[in-house]
């Protein structure tokens, strides 16, 4: 979940790591910024203060942007009841060994119980497809 600082293409200093690989991607970089970028020059020196202009964003990256929720919990987190959900996992196992006359005897019982009801399956455009699937 990208902070809303990095939604703006702020990723602060040092943490754009590596280096600009071949020269397709340092000519796009160079028309696009406006300023000479060479093939190898670290990234850190592309975008000075780890901050990348939205001029160098392509344009699914900046007409997608708008279908990643904002955070809401902290910086970088994002937490909804829109859609509300329940996961059933239950398991259970035995196993029995015993020694007897006829040699040794062993028996195992495994019980798993597995569901995921989704509830935002269901509208009024769709009336064929149920409210839940088990």
């Amino acid at each position: 979940m990208p902070s809303l600082q990095e939604r703006s293409g702020d990723f602060g200093p040092g943490v754009l790591t590596g280096n600009v690989s071949g020269p397709y991607t340092a000519t796009l970089l160079s028309r696009e910024l406006g300023y000479p970028v060479a093939q190898g020059e670290p990234y850190s020196a592309v975008f000075p203060g780890g901050v990348i202009p939205q001029k160098a964003w392509s344009a699914p990256a900046q007409h997608l942007l708008q279908y990643i929720p904002a955070p809401n919990i902290g910086s970088n987190l994002f937490s909804t009841s829109a859609f509300p959900e329940t996961v059933r996992d239950d398991k259970g196992a035995g196993r029995i060994d015993a020694n007897t006359k006829i040699g040794q005897v062993s028996g195992y019982y495994l019980l798993t119980i597995t569901g995921w009801t989704i509830r935002i399956l269901a509208s009024r455009a769709a009336p064929a497809y149920p409210a839940s699937m088990p």
